[in-house]
């Protein structure tokens, strides 16, 4: 019996994903979604503590600052 993993995306990460596509390639916007996607940022508003959670995780995946930075100010984007 063979099982099929399905991604489903939540409104405010596919809003995410938009404002990331215009800077990261596609397959890079969903990496980037879905090592996040377990941290509940995509859903809350940004505030510093998010800041500081994109920055470790996106570095510990492999992202630089100025990646990072990008992520952040995506998601200041989506909050407002």
């Amino acid at each position: 019996m063979a099982t099929e993993t399905i991604t489903i995306f939540t409104p405010s990460e596919i809003m995410l994903a938009a404002l990331l596509g215009k800077t990261f390639r596609p397959e890079s916007v969903l990496d980037i979604i879905r090592s996040l996607s377990d941290l509940g940022i995509t859903e809350h508003p940004y505030d510093a503590v998010c800041v500081e959670k994109v920055h470790e995780r996106l570095q510990w995946y492999g992202y630089n600052a100025n990646e990072a930075n990008q992520v952040v100010w995506a998601l200041r984007e989506r909050a407002k």
